[in-house]
């Protein structure tokens, strides 16, 4: 004949089968995200506006095997979701992220506000998604004679999807080891709009300007110090410099 458990040990296995119970949504919610990981950025493409076949992408590139991987159905997509703060997907064309392309920054593009944002119809064949940095900017000039270590221009960060529209897609970019394209190329928010004010005006480097060195304001600008109206390193913002922010329009003067 069993045996009856005294009161206090079955009160200890209660206890335990308790807090096993209790702690068993925290192990599921634990699971589930390491196996669903937060992302900054997502697009889903559409086969129609905004219905039929759809296909989610986070943060990423997804060239045409990852691109149908997820999902999505070559040359079929008609409509674009993006979601995240300051997120941006580009759509392009060919399979390895060639031929045409369109930047979608966050929100909702039914049929037509995909077609007036550059994309094809039915002809999309590679995506990438990241967070991106800074808007377009009308007169923006990229910095004179800019290369990266590599000897890379702005164009090549298009190209090579880093930026696209104004935004940096790769932040890893966003580096003085590759100095710096965020700040000295318009497609990835930075460039200069030196000389062009939204109201029209312009303005007018102080003729004749020099520092203590014998640099004018271009030097201020192809040096990276200043870019788009902004001083990008203070100490330059001194008496001893002759204060290039109030003589050179790269640097912040107004007039």
């Amino acid at each position: 004949r069993a045996s009856k458990l005294p009161a206090s040990v079955s009160a200890i296995r209660m206890s335990r089968t308790h807090r096993q119970v209790r702690s068993m949504p925290l192990l599921l919610c634990m699971l589930f995200c390491l196996a669903n990981p937060l992302h900054a950025c997502s697009a889903t493409l559409y086969g129609d506006d905004m219905k039929g076949w759809s296909a989610t992408f986070y943060d990423g590139d997804y060239d045409y095997a990852a691109f149908t991987a997820a999902g999505a159905r070559d040359n079929e997509a008609s409509s674009i979701r993006v979601d995240g703060y300051e997120c941006i997907a580009v759509l392009f064309g060919d399979a390895g992220f060639g031929g045409w392309h369109a930047t979608f920054k966050e929100g909702i593009y039914h049929f037509d506000a995909f077609l007036k944002s550059g994309a094809h119809n039915d002809a999309a064949s590679a995506i990438r998604v990241g967070k991106g940095i800074g808007n377009s900017r009308p007169q923006c000039k990229d910095t004179p004679g800019w290369l990266d270590q590599y000897s890379h221009g702005c164009m090549a960060y298009e190209k090579d999807g880093h930026c696209a529209g104004g935004n940096v897609l790769h932040d890893w970019i966003k580096s003085s080891t590759f100095h710096d394209p965020h700040l000295h190329c318009c497609i990835c928010g930075g460039g200069s709009t030196a000389g062009w004010k939204e109201s029209g005006s312009t303005c007018q480097d102080t003729s004749g300007w020099l520092d203590p060195h014998g640099h004018g304001c271009d030097k201020y600008l192809s040096d990276g110090h200043c870019a788009g109206g902004y001083v990008l390193h203070e100490y330059i913002a001194k008496d001893r410099l002759n204060n290039p922010h109030q003589n050179c329009c790269v640097c912040g003067k107004q007039w």
